[in-house]
């Protein structure tokens, strides 16, 4: 928040810019304090990288795929549970989402932290999580925890074998956490153009690629125009989505 409206009260010169994620447009409705608009106060210069979620669960959770985990949890609303990093994170914000697209009701609980929230899963404490495949790895195999499925689109390059939500029953399921650059409200143009081109040029990098491809991020730099336009929408769902819910705190 303080970076961000930082860049919001900076000069529209294209030499202060922000490298923000999702929270961007999930703070306006989380945190209606903000002292900075949003999208009203950027310019978008482009989308740098989404990455997905896994769904994992406790290695002896008596279900293996979506659709007996859905099935069992409309039969019995609150009685799995799952964690996440912290109420407005992205592993929430999964969750919230399959919610919503599956109607089961789960408990939430909210861990600070990823760490904190694979490892009490992995220990058996909670049913599921949405996390990272980097974060989940070393649960996985040690055989602690298992997946059942993953929250983009598309499958996991380094877990092929593993079907995506949408695949296994809940058509169009895509959560994922992006990040992408802005700059002030007023920038030129063509200050806007020359940023978009610098981050086309440098996520061309091989070295960057092989490091983005350690969290299976998909590099996809779009046109300002496309950023602005996923803002949007992305604000827009996250308005109806968020909304209070009971919480346990572990």
């Amino acid at each position: 928040m303080t970076g961000t409206e930082y860049v919001a009260r900076s000069a529209p010169d294209g030499y202060t810019v922000l490298f923000t994620s999702t929270a961007f447009s999930t703070n306006p409705t989380l945190i209606p304090s903000l002292r900075y608009r949003t999208p009203e106060d950027f310019t978008s210069i482009g989308l740098v990288i989404t990455y997905p979620f896994v769904l994992a669960a406790r290695s002896n959770f008596e279900h293996n795929t979506v659709p007996e985990l859905i099935a069992y949890a409309s039969k019995n609303p609150g009685k799995v549970s799952i964690s996440n990093s912290g109420e407005g994170s992205g592993s929430a914000l999964a969750s919230a989402l399959f919610k919503d697209a599956t109607g089961v009701s789960m408990l939430n609980v909210s861990y600070k932290g990823a760490g904190p929230a694979i490892a009490d899963v992995a220990a058996g404490h909670v049913d599921l999580t949405f996390t990272g495949m980097s974060q989940v790895k070393p649960f996985l195999d040690a055989k602690r925890v298992k997946i059942l499925g993953t929250s983009g689109l598309t499958r996991l390059a380094s877990a092929k074998d593993v079907k995506t939500i949408a695949e296994q029953g809940v058509p169009g399921f895509n959560s994922v956490v992006w990040w992408g650059m802005l700059a002030p409200a007023g920038t030129p143009k063509e200050v806007v153009a020359k940023l978009n081109d610098a981050l086309r040029q440098a996520l061309a990098d091989p070295g960057i690629v092989e490091r983005l491809a350690v969290i299976d991020g998909d590099v996809n730099v779009t046109t300002p125009e496309a950023f602005d336009k996923l803002i949007k929408d992305e604000l827009v769902r996250w308005k109806r989505l968020l909304k209070p819910s009971d919480t346990a705190k572990p």
